[in-house]
């Protein structure tokens, strides 16, 4: 049997409205056998970090894994070999694992490589975190995205391009409901695909088991995108109290991508109309998180890593994100910490396995230096980082 047991001053686990305090994880064959405590000193032989905050592992909704956070991430990635953008792939894969990131969405990368990378870490080829792959995103002809994406102009192309997806592996279907940030000729409030096309997406899909993830920025595109039954709304800068009732209605989920917007915002290089187009959607975030907030719509945390100058993996991109909720949503930080962990995995569908500490879950976890469910900010000082009961990093 393969034993870690970890001590620390408190434990998150993903459920519970408070910490735990003096507790000890422990963990057997790579899933969580036990969460207790201890009273004078921890138990001999476990990893003990004091004053620290232990923690399920991160999970981010919203990655493009291939990206480098370049001016123009996309051109930047479509102009490398598939072999040298793959390995950009690893290296940012790597690095969230390293900030306690152990479940990722890759919301769409070209030539397949997010689907390549996530059955080479099942496989054990190289360490990474688990990954959930969409595969390509569908788009209307010319649309957001139309660099890489699948331009589908009717039902039948959507339903086509839907099981094409499916055929190579995908996990899930990303779909582009509007205009956005990057986009020169299209609005975020432009809508990109009628209901009845995207319920055409969305039906294929959900028929073989896949969720649906829609680049929904504006109001109207968040609408179109609801009424045809989406599993969770990627950015949400429009949303309102209507369309936030009709999310917990239908047990949609939030992904907000702060960190996109904030940083675009703030890259005065960047075109004149993205600058614009962003600028005007970090005002209209805040407001969509308060919303979310004050009614009850689960958000999950994701990232958007690599697509934006300054949103660089490096930098904690997840961890930023959950400080963006707590900044500029008014969120509690435990509710930040849910986000990141429990609310994720279950808008994965994966919470059978991954986002809290309990009991037969996988033993993904991530203990950072300081009190995470008083400081937000102490996600970006990881300690220890545990993949399935094994350390794959600890801090020098």
């Amino acid at each position: 049997m393969n034993r870690l047991v970890i001590a620390s001053s408190r434990l998150f686990d993903g459920v519970s409205e408070t910490p735990l305090d003096n507790a000890v994880l422990t963990i057997e064959d790579g899933v969580v056998a036990e969460v207790g405590t201890y009273a004078d000193a921890p138990p001999a032989g476990a990893v003990h970090l004091p004053d620290a905050t232990i923690l399920p592992g991160l999970v981010d909704c919203h990655v493009h894994l291939p990206f480098d956070a370049s001016a123009d991430p996309v051109a930047s990635t479509m102009a490398k070999t598939v072999p040298a953008a793959t390995l950009q792939a690893v290296r940012n894969a790597q690095t969230l694992l390293r900030h306690g990131v152990t479940t990722v969405r890759d919301v769409s990368s070209p030539h397949g490589i997010a689907i390549e990378l996530r059955d080479a870490i099942a496989q054990g080829l190289l360490d990474g975190p688990d990954i959930r792959a969409c595969g390509t995103h569908l788009t209307i002809t010319g649309g957001h995205g139309c660099a890489f994406g699948i331009e589908v102009d009717s039902v039948d192309e959507i339903r086509t391009a839907v099981r094409t997806q499916i055929k190579a592996g995908a996990d899930l279907l990303k779909v582009m409901a509007t205009g956005g940030v990057y986009s020169l000729r299209q609005t975020p409030e432009d809508v990109q695909f009628s209901v009845t096309e995207l319920r055409a997406a969305v039906d294929t899909a959900h028929e073989r088991g896949l969720t649906v993830a829609a680049h929904s920025e504006g109001e109207d595109g968040i609408r179109t995108a609801l009424e045809a039954g989406v599993d969770t709304v990627e950015h949400g800068n429009q949303l309102t109290p209507e369309l936030a009732k009709r999310m917990i209605e239908q047990g949609a989920y939030l992904v907000p991508t702060v960190g996109a917007f904030t940083t675009v915002a703030a890259s005065p290089d960047l075109p004149a109309p993205f600058l614009r187009k962003a600028r005007q959607l970090v005002k209209q975030t805040e407001r969509a998180l308060a919303i979310a907030r004050e009614h009850g719509v689960k958000v999950a945390i994701g990232s958007d890593s690599g697509t934006a100058p300054h949103l660089a993996w490096e930098d904690h991109p997840t961890a930023r994100e959950a400080a963006y909720l707590v900044d500029m949503g008014g969120y509690a930080p435990v509710d930040a910490l849910r986000s990141a962990t429990l609310h994720g995995a279950q808008a994965l569908r994966v919470a059978d396995r991954k986002g809290s500490l309990e009991p037969g879950k996988d033993a993904d976890v991530l203990v950072v230096a300081g009190d995470a469910t008083a400081d937000i900010a102490a996600l970006t000082r990881p300690l220890v980082v545990v993949k399935r009961g094994r350390i794959v990093h600890r801090a020098a």
